[in-house]
C-alpha cells in the first residue's frame, strides 16, 4: 500500500476529510441537489470506509433490492467492483447493476491525498426493458405493481450528462477540501508558532533560573582572563555579589599557589585555538584553592572549556567551579578509616582475607600467611580462596552465595570450614563472611586445637559410659547367672524327657518346641546383654518407651533380692524420638541405685508410664509449653537422701556408694542423656522414705521403627540348591548340615574360612549361595566373603556372628553381603532365610 501510494504522488499527512469540511452543511448542499435534480449522493471516507453523507436514494434499492437477500448480493457486488476502481484512482467508474440500474462513483483526492469516495446513481441510460423487471419481481417475490412505480420514478439520463453530474459533485467536494485544507493549515502554523514563542519564553526563563540558582558557579572569561559573566551563586561560594566578583583581579581570586596552576592551564586552554587543534569537546578539571571574602581558603573543582564566537574562533574561557569542602572532608575520612581498617584487617589475633567475586585474593594478613604456609607475595592476585578451602565446604558456600542472590534468604555468615595449608593439612576454622561491594572480607579463627580436644573428650566420655554399662552388667551377673542356670536346667529337663518319649512321637514333640522355646529365651537374654554392653554410636530413632521399660525389668528381675517388690505400672505406649541404648542405660542405672537403696532392709521399686501436657512447674526444669511428654517416674521405697546430697546428686564423680559398688558418674551421665534428648530429669528425696526421679521426654507421634520377627509355624521351604556352609563349631556344623540335607539342599562344609576359600576357587559356578560364620580361625568370615565376592560378584553371601565388634549390619551391607544375622539361628530359621535370599537373586 505504502509503495503504490508513492507511485501515485500521495501524500502521508494524517488528514481526514471530515477534518477539511463541514459534513453538515456539505449534506444539506447535496439534499438540495438531490432534490433539483433527482441524483442520489454518498460520500464514503477513505481508508475507513465510513459513510459521511447519503441523499435522495430511491424506493427501488431502498425498498426491494436491498431489502431482499437474493438481490442485495447484486447490490453489494456492484460496490465492490465500484469501489476496486476507486483504490487504483480511475477518476471515473460507471457500471450498470445487475439489477438493472446504473451506479456511478470517482475518488475525491486533495493535494494526493485520497480522503473520500463520491456515489451517485440509481438511474437508467436508456428506456427500461419492462419484461425484464416483471421477470425479477416474479423472482425475488416483489409486489409487481408496486416495484413497476418504484422503477417509473427512476429519471433516465444519457450518459454524458451522469458524468457532467458526478464530476460537479466531486470538484465542489474537492473544492470545498482544499479551501479547509488551507484554513487547517493556517490554524496548524498559528499554533505551531504559539508554541515555538512559548517554548523559547519557557528555555530562557528555565536557563536563568539555573544559573541563578544551581550551587556551582558559571563564569565567562576573555582572552585576557578578564571575567565577563559569573553566575548569582558565587554569593554563596565567595560571599561577594556577581557585581562585585566580576571586577575582582583573576590574581586575587585564588591562592598564590593555584593562582599559578590556574594561569598555566587557563592559558593552554586559550591556546588551543591557535595550534589549529579540533577543540569543540575538550575540556579541562582542576583542582584550586579559592579565597572567600573572609579571607577563608576553600577548595575547589573547575571545569573549563573553549569558549568560541559565531565565527567559531577562540572568545574565552567558560568555566563551572563547584565547592568541593565536602568531598575533601569525605575522603579525610575515609582515609582514616582505611587506616583504621588496615589497622584491624593486619590484627595479630584473627586471619583475615578479602576476594573479589573472582575468588580471587586481593589481600590478606598475617596470621593468614602463618595458618596457610604461604607469603603474601605467594598469596595475593596469585591464588584464589577456593584453593584454600576443602571441597565439600566450598559447595557450601556457592549453595549460601546462590541462596542469598536468588532466593533473597539469609544463610549463616558463621560456620565451621576446613583450611588446607601448605603440606596439605586441613585446619578447622570458624569463619565470618562479610559483603562488601563485590568483595568479601572474610575472617578465620583457628579452632583446630579446640576441635581436637572435643574429640579426646568424645572418646573419654564414650569410655566412661562403657564404664557404667560394664558396671551395670557387673552388678547384674549373679542374676544373669541365675537366669542362665533355670535355662539350662529346663534344656537338660525337656532333653531327658524327649530321650524317654523316643518311642511316642507326639510327646517327643512336644519336648523338643519346649526345648527350642527355653533356647530362644537365652537368646534374648544373650541379646539385651550384649545390647546393653556393646561399645556403639548412638543412634536416634523412633520407637515405642515401653518396650524399653519392659526389657530391663525383665533382666533386673531376677538380680534383685525377693525382699524387694518390683511394681510396673505402664499407662502410655507412645513413642518417642531417642537412642534405645541410651534409653536402656538410664532405666538399668536408675533402677540399680533404687536396688542398692533397699539392698538391706527390702521395699518396692516402682516404675512408671504416663503422658502430660503441662509438667508440674515444681518438679521439672525449663520445658516447651504444648509439648507433649512421657513421664517416666522410678521411685523406691530406701534410705533416702537429705538436701545437701540430692544437690550433688548429678555432679560427676559424687557419689553415697562404696568404691565396690560405684564410681559416681552413673547419675551425672543420666542428666547428660536425658538433656541431650530435650528432655528434663529432677529427683525428690526424703531420709527414712526413699526416693523418687522422674523423667519427661517429648512424644514424637510416629509409629515405631522397632519389628520383631517371627518365623511362624509354617512348613520349612525346601530346595535343591549347591551350600557352601563354613562354621568352626562342630555341634553347630553337623546339626545345620543334617537339617539343610534333609531339606533337599546339597552342602559343602568347611571348618575355617581358608579352606572353605580354597574350595571355592577351585570350583566357584559350583556353589549358589554361601553361609559363614563370623569368628574363625585362620580366616574370618567377612574376610572369605571379600575373597569369594571378589571371584564372583553375584554369588549371596549370610553372614552369621555371635557377637562383633568389628562389623555391623549396615557395614557388612556395604561390602556386599545379602544377610546379617545374629546366632542362635534355627534350622527352621534358616532355611526361611535360605529361600528368601535365593528367590529375590532369581527376581533380580
Amino acid at each position: 500500500m505504502d509503495t503504490w501510494k508513492k507511485e501515485c504522488g500521495l501524500s502521508d499527512d494524517p488528514y481526514a476529510f471530515k477534518d477539511l469540511v463541514d459534513i453538515e452543511r456539505l449534506r444539506e448542499t447535496f439534499e438540495h441537489f438531490s432534490q433539483l435534480t433527482g441524483f442520489t449522493t454518498g460520500l464514503v471516507s477513505y481508508p475507513e470506509q465510513e459513510l459521511l453523507i447519503g441523499t435522495g436514494w430511491r424506493d427501488i434499492c431502498m425498498k426491494f433490492h436491498r431489502a431482499c437477500p437474493s438481490s442485495e448480493v447484486h447490490c453489494k457486488q456492484s460496490n465492490l467492483d465500484l469501489t476496486s476502481k476507486l483504490e487504483r484512482l480511475e477518476e471515473l467508474s460507471i457500471r450498470p447493476c445487475k439489477n438493472g440500474l446504473v451506479d456511478g462513483a470517482t475518488p475525491i483526492i486533495v493535494e494526493g491525498m485520497h480522503l473520500a469516495n463520491l456515489f451517485t446513481g440509481q438511474i437508467l441510460l436508456k428506456k427500461p426493458n419492462i419484461d425484464r423487471f416483471r421477470k425479477q419481481a416474479e423472482d425475488y417475490g416483489y409486489d409487481l405493481k408496486s416495484y413497476l412505480k418504484a422503477l417509473n420514478e427512476v429519471p433516465v439520463v444519457n450518459e454524458d450528462k451522469f458524468r457532467n453530474v458526478m464530476l460537479f459533485l466531486c470538484d465542489m467536494a474537492v473544492m470545498l477540501a482544499e479551501t479547509g485544507l488551507r484554513e487547517l493549515r493556517l490554524q496548524q502554523m498559528e499554533r505551531k508558532r504559539k508554541q515555538a514563542e512559548k517554548a523559547l519564553k519557557e528555555s530562557e526563563l528555565k536557563y536563568r533560573l539555573m544559573a541563578d540558582n544551581v550551587t556551582d558557579v558559571i563564569w565567562v572569561l576573555d582572552k585576557d582572563l578578564k571575567y565577563t559573566y559569573i553566575s548569582p551563586s558565587v554569593r554563596k561560594l565567595r560571599g561577594y555579589e556577581p557585581d562585585e566578583a566580576i571586577q575582582i583581579p583573576f590574581d586575587q581570586v585564588f591562592t598564590p599557589t593555584s593562582y599559578q596552576k590556574a594561569i598555566k592551564i587557563f592559558s593552554e586552554v586559550i591556546g588551543w585555538d591557535s595550534k589549529q587543534e579540533v577543540v569543540s569537546d575538550k575540556s579541562m578539571v582542576l583542582e584550586l584553592d579559592v579565597i572567600r571574602k573572609d579571607g577563608v581558603v576553600i577548595p575547589v573543582e573547575v571545569n573549563t572549556s573553549l569558549l568560541r564566537d559565531e565565527n567559531g574562533l577562540s572568545a574565552g574561557i567558560i568555566g563551572i567551579t563547584r565547592d568541593i569542602t565536602d568531598r575533601k572532608r569525605t575522603e579525610k575520612e575515609l582515609q582514616k578509616s582505611e587506616e583504621k581498617f588496615r589497622s584491624i584487617f593486619e590484627n595479630k589475633g584473627t586471619a583475615t582475607v578479602l576476594y573479589g567475586e573472582d575468588r580471587i585474593i586481593r589481600e590478606c594478613n598475617a596470621m593468614f600467611e602463618e595458618l596457610t604456609g604461604y607469603s603474601k607475595f605467594e598469596i595475593i592476585e596469585k591464588k584464589k580462596w577456593s584453593d584454600f578451602v576443602v571441597n565439600e565446604d566450598m559447595e557450601r558456600m556457592k549453595t549460601y552465595h546462590n541462596q542469598r542472590l536468588t532466593k533473597g534468604e539469609s544463610p549463616p555468615s558463621q560456620y565451621e570450614c576446613g583450611i588446607i595449608n601448605r603440606n596439605g593439612d586441613v585446619r578447622t576454622v570458624i569463619i565470618n563472611l562479610n559483603l562488601i561491594g563485590d568483595n568479601r572480607i572474610v575472617t578465620l579463627t583457628d579452632i583446630s586445637p579446640r576441635k581436637k580436644a572435643e574429640k579426646e573428650q568424645k572418646k573419654l566420655q564414650e569410655q566412661l559410659i562403657q564404664a557404667q554399662k560394664m558396671e551395670a552388667v557387673g552388678t547384674l551377673a549373679g542374676g544373669i547367672a541365675h537366669d542362665f542356670n533355670n535355662i539350662l536346667s529346663g534344656i537338660f529337663g525337656y532333653s531327658q524327657l524327649a530321650e524317654m518319649h523316643i518311642d511316642n512321637r507326639e510327646k517327643a514333640k512336644i519336648d523338643i518346641r519346649n526345648i527350642v522355646k527355653i533356647a530362644s529365651r537365652a537368646t534374648q537374654l544373650v541379646q539385651q546383654i550384649l545390647t546393653f554392653s556393646r561399645k556403639t554410636d548412638y543412634e536416634k530413632q523412633y520407637f515405642n518407651l515401653f518396650v524399653v521399660v519392659k526389657e530391663v525389668l525383665t533382666l533386673i528381675r531376677s538380680t534383685i533380692p525377693t525382699t524387694i517388690e518390683i511394681k510396673e505400672k505402664i499407662n502410655s505406649k507412645a513413642s518417642i524420638f531417642a537412642d534405645p541404648i541410651q534409653m536402656h542405660q538410664i532405666l538399668m542405672n536408675l533402677c540399680t541405685n533404687a536396688y542398692h537403696a533397699m539392698s538391706d532392709s527390702g521395699g518396692e521399686l516402682t516404675v512408671k508410664l504416663d503422658e502430660t501436657y503441662i509438667p508440674d512447674p515444681n518438679k521439672v526444669s525449663i520445658l516447651n509449653k504444648g509439648q507433649k511428654y512421657i513421664e517416666l517416674e522410678i521411685s523406691d521405697t530406701g534410705h533416702g537422701m537429705d538436701k545437701h546430697t540430692v544437690e550433688k546428686i548429678f555432679d560427676p564423680y559424687f557419689t553415697t556408694k562404696t568404691r565396690e559398688k560405684g564410681t559416681g558418674l552413673g547419675l551425672a551421665m543420666v542428666r547428660a542423656i536425658v538433656m541431650d534428648h530435650g528432655g528434663s530429669i529432677s529427683v525428690n528425696s526424703t531420709v527414712g522414705r526413699g526416693s523418687t526421679f522422674l523423667i519427661y521426654l517429648p512424644i514424637i507421634e510416629q509409629k515405631s521403627n522397632t519389628s520383631i520377627k517371627r518365623i511362624l509355624d509354617k512348613k520349612t521351604p525346601t530346595g535343591t540348591e549347591s551350600i557352601l556352609f563354613v562354621e568352626d563349631e562342630e555341634n553347630i556344623r553337623f546339626s545345620i548340615q543334617e537339617f539343610l540335607e534333609g531339606h533337599g539342599y546339597k552342602l559343602t562344609v568347611s571348618e575355617n574360612g581358608k579352606k572353605a576359600y580354597e574350595e571355592f576357587k577351585r570350583a566357584p559356578q559350583d556353589f549358589d549361595i554361601v553361609i559363614t560364620d563370623m569368628a574363625m580361625p585362620k580366616m574370618n568370615g567377612d574376610e572369605l566373603a571379600l575373597k569369594i565376592l571378589k571371584i564372583r560378584n553375584d554369588i549371596p553371601v549370610i553372614l552369621c556372628t555371635g557377637y562383633s565388634e568389628k562389623l555391623n549390619e549396615e557395614q557388612s551391607k556395604e561390602i556386599g553381603i545379602a544377610r546379617y544375622i545374629h546366632k542362635p539361628i534355627a534350622g527352621k530359621e534358616l532355611c526361611f532365610l535360605i529361600r528368601e535370599v535365593l528367590d529375590e537373586k532369581k527376581s533380580n
